[in-house]
């Protein structure tokens, strides 16, 4: 009863945004079209990618791909993205691009000031071409964006909100569009699409990330990463507690992970296992290192998963099921090993009577307790032995 009600308010509060977010788009598109454009500059290109970090993670290893593509005459490549993953970047990817502009979203979304200077910083560039690689883009961030620029050949895919409205408005933008199907995971998407774009023959078979260089202070130990942005994929203090003295008792040694924001949570769960806690006390790149140094992650759905999964490390994903296919599913969708993943109980139950399963699964908080630590030891020691 409760998950339907849940469900049944998110859906009424989305309902009521459509309009409201379809009308301000249109605002802030004619907010664009007053913006006096620069001359077009030949051989320059933008890429807007301005989601969060997990799919950065996915996207990343094709930046080269499009820098030096030969449809673009090796143009000067320009990266629009978002700011919280700007340490990666400058880390791990800067060489093949020539120039980045990072964006805040909660500045975009909140300051007048802010989102009109950056439209106009970004109509002073004269791009000759824009695109725009994520798969679910927001009206009102990359599409404004892409406006903004004036560019005259705009890339995308064919947007994939669960509203056909706010789709058709954001497809019409563009000059090009790549038609996904839904189902296929994230990081093969993203090799069909730069594919698509460019004309090349990426084969790249699983995202990667450079070993640090220097690893010897971290121990071997099996990564939990506690976090989530959303609660509804959090699993609780209770059921962590539970598997990190299992994994004890099994002689393993569990470092509990997370942000700032997780370090109460975390603090509890140590003073309850005697397990080390570094929640909060290590930069983005930092908590990077420990996985590189671990033995296996534990993670939900989130940034650390994807992380493992790059470093080739034996990963467990606990899942509520949203948006599966897309980010959880590494070995059925992607055939990528070292991978598993654990569901909730009710999007097993959706997958079971349901003829197209992928599609807009909704998850609630009370959703991810309905997984069992059993499940989640069990997957994890079965790849540790693998």
């Amino acid at each position: 009863m409760f998950r339907r009600l849940s469900l049944y308010l998110r859906q009424r509060s989305a309902a009521k945004n459509i309009i409201t977010e379809l009308n301000k788009a249109e605002q802030w598109r004619l907010q664009t079209k007053q913006i006096q454009h620069s001359a077009t500059q030949p051989n320059t290109l933008a890429i807007i990618r301005l989601d969060d970090i997990g799919d950065y993670l996915l996207f990343r290893n094709f930046l080269t791909t499009y820098a030096n593509a030969k449809r673009f005459n090796n143009c000067k490549t320009t990266l629009v993205g978002n700011i919280a993953w700007k340490s990666i970047f400058e880390q791990f990817d800067n060489s093949d691009i020539n120039e980045a502009i990072w964006v805040d979203k909660h500045q975009y979304y909140s300051d007048d000031n802010y989102r009109v200077t950056l439209w106009t910083q970004l109509s002073a560039c004269g791009f000759e071409a824009v695109i725009c690689p994520a798969r679910t883009r927001s009206l009102l961030l990359d599409d404004t964006l892409a406006l903004a620029t004036g560019a005259t050949t705009l890339i995308a895919n064919s947007n994939t909100f669960r509203f056909p409205e706010w789709n058709k408005v954001s497809d019409a933008i563009y000059s090009s569009i790549y038609q996904d199907r839904f189902d296929t995971h994230e990081f093969v998407f993203n090799r069909n699409f730069v594919n698509w774009v460019t004309t090349e023959n990426n084969q790249i078979q699983r995202p990667y990330l450079p070993k640090p260089a220097d690893v010897s202070k971290k121990k071997d130990t099996i990564i939990c990463f506690i976090g989530a942005t959303a609660k509804s994929r959090r699993w609780s203090v209770e059921r962590w507690i539970e598997l990190i003295r299992q994994l004890i008792q099994k002689g393993h040694q569990p470092t509990i992970v997370g942000g700032k924001q997780e370090m109460e949570t975390a603090k509890k769960i140590a003073d309850a296992t005697g397990a080390i806690s570094i929640a909060g006390k290590t930069s983005l790149t930092e908590t990077f290192e420990w996985i590189a140094a671990s033995k296996a992650v534990i993670s939900g759905d989130t940034m650390a998963a994807h992380v493992g999964v790059s470093y080739n490390k034996p990963t467990v994903i606990i899942s509520n099921g949203v948006n599966a296919a897309r980010f959880v599913a590494y070995k059925e969708n992607a055939q990528i090993d070292r991978v598993a993943a654990v569901y909730a109980r009710p999007y097993l139950h959706y997958i079971n009577r349901t003829k197209n399963p992928f599609l807009y699964f909704d998850g609630v908080s009370s959703d991810m307790n309905t997984i069992n630590t059993k499940a989640v030891l069990t997957a994890l020691l079965s790849l540790i032995e693998q």
